[in-house]
């Protein structure tokens, strides 16, 4: 039987204190489960057409999340407006007009329709004193997430895999329609969050149903190879947004209607027969172990047969995150891993985000990122085996700097943004390296009892980098924009030309005779 890579290469050493003994019983009773559970693996094979067939339609649950996840890259693009209030006079500022010669606040706007004819930045006027809003829907769904992701991990532990990855489909797939009907701004939050909730806990468990159904080292192949799909779903998502930029609310409904093919999962996925056995269900477990016997051509010994009806129940202590910062090494480790995945979470989302605001055609543009990351998450796997995790974490994040600090120099009278857009790509590879990367080594700093935790605590650690990254992002695009425009004679001559004709707006409202009257004005 194969040992498993990462249970190998543990450092088990983390759990003790200065006496060199465990400070809890947590290894004693992972060893108990591990035995339990390995049965089940002498019974499946680590990998098989049984297997096989599970992780494929499992994994396609992230193609979806894909599309939630960066659906408000095209939910509130960068869009183009001007004030447009007043019966007599269309303003040139975008967030004020001139009235009886003082400066008002405006409410309401004309919007380019060129490329999207309706966005939620159009519909509720989220400009001006409200253009944070739109980093709140993509904060609120990256919370939901965090928050799906801890609901559903104590779900799945409690109920089994299978029942907290249908509730979730189903949760996405009602809430994701919903919220394309949503009246107003605080509706559409709302409902957004729940679907990245759902989205969140589909994501969790069905990371956990792969890795529970193969065994040795195909848990580090298929762990990385799990993410895949979520790379498709970040290339067509464009595709769905092209085709639906008449309305954001036909895309909203687009993105999760797909969800449905889905319910297959009540037929075609079975339930972990490990965690069956693991939870003293193991007469139920049979039928499940049968059809893997069958599909993958192997054969269930009378004595296995008999001992994994018997299992008992595993009554065990649940490690917390408390525990990860037992021991100086440990708290080391768990530190940097938490910072690493922080950094991971705000960047990975910023470029995506970036990539819509970068200038040149913003289908294209996503379609490539996506595509750019499909070789960099392989090539990753090449890379760590050859160079090592840390070289290829350091490599990926020098990489990412790189191409960061460059952007920041490039020319901003580029309009088509050539430079910027090639050195994004750069970013973009560099951050498909390092998540995978960081995810596989996060497993391997810790021991198996502390694996799950550890690597669950830093997926939650890089949702908190990707809530604040659409500030970050809109903080640089801001600054940039004063750089732009600072530098920008253009600008400079428009600006004297505007000033030339509001002050001309307020000589020619002190005459009584215009009063009421429209106002043709030359500049």
């Amino acid at each position: 039987m194969e040992t498993d890579p990462l249970i190998a290469k543990s450092p088990a050493r983390g759990l003790k204190g200065n006496s060199g003994k465990p400070e809890s019983g947590l290894e004693q009773i992972d060893e108990e489960e591990k035995d339990q559970t390995d049965e089940v693996g002498q019974v499946t094979g680590n990998f098989g057409i049984w297997q096989f067939w599970i992780c494929l339609s499992v994994s396609m649950v992230k193609w979806v999340d894909a599309w939630h996840h960066l659906a408000i890259i095209f939910l509130a693009p960068v869009t183009e407006f001007q004030c447009a209030e007043g019966d007599y006079i269309t303003s040139a500022d975008q967030c004020f007009v001139i009235n009886n010669g003082t400066y008002e606040t405006c409410h309401k706007w004309e919007f380019d329709t060129s490329i999207f004819k309706q966005t939620i930045i159009s519909e509720f006027g989220l400009v001006c004193d409200k253009n944070q809003l739109p980093n709140v829907v993509q904060s609120a769904s990256m919370l939901g997430g965090l928050v799906g992701s801890m609901l559903f991990g104590v779900a799945a532990d409690r109920y089994g895999r299978k029942k907290p990855l249908i509730i979730g489909v189903v949760g996405q797939l009602v809430a994701g329609v919903a919220a394309a009907f949503m009246p107003t701004y605080e509706l559409l939050l709302l409902f957004r969050f729940i679907t990245s909730v759902a989205v969140g806990g589909t994501m969790a468990v069905s990371c956990v149903l792969c890795m529970e159904v193969v065994g040795g080292k195909w848990r580090t192949i298929v762990g990385t190879l799990y993410h895949i799909p979520f790379n498709f779903g970040h290339m067509t998502l464009p595709v769905i947004a092209y085709f639906t930029r008449s309305s954001w609310r036909i895309f909203e409904i687009a993105i999760s209607l797909p969800s449905a093919l889905l319910l297959s999962y009540c037929w075609l996925t079975p339930e972990s027969p490990r965690w069956l056995v693991a939870t003293g269900r193991g007469e139920k477990a049979l039928p499940i172990l049968d059809q893997a016997v069958r599909a993958n051509e192997r054969e269930f010994p009378a004595d296995l047969r008999e001992s994994i009806r018997r299992s008992p129940a595993i009554v065990k202590k649940k490690p917390s995150i408390f525990d990860l910062y037992r021991t100086p090494n440990l708290r080391i480790r768990i530190i940097a891993a938490h910072v690493n995945w922080i950094i991971c979470g705000l960047i990975y989302y910023g470029l995506a985000q970036y990539m819509g605001r970068i200038g040149g055609n913003i289908f294209i543009n996503v379609s490539l990122s996506g595509i750019i990351e499909l070789p960099g998450g392989i090539f990753c796997m090449y890379l760590m085996d050859t160079f090592g995790r840390k070289k290829t974490m350091v490599a990926s994040k020098l990489l990412i700097a790189a191409s960061m600090l460059l952007i920041t120099q490039c020319s901003s009278e580029d309009e088509n943004a050539t430079e910027r857009i090639i050195l994004a790509f750069f970013g973009v590879v560099g951050i498909s390296t390092a998540f995978p990367t960081l995810h596989l080594f996060t497993g391997e700093l810790f021991p198996t009892v502390l694996r799950n935790v550890a690597i669950g605590s830093g997926v939650m650690f890089s949702l908190l980098g990707s809530m604040v990254s659409p500030f970050v992002l809109s903080l640089v695009t801001f600054l940039l924009l004063i750089n732009r425009f600072r530098h920008s004679s253009k600008y400079l001559d428009f600006q004297e030309k505007n000033i030339c004709a509001k002050s001309k707006v307020q000589k020619l409202r002190r005459n009584s005779n215009t009063s009421g009257k429209m106002l043709t004005i030359y500049s």
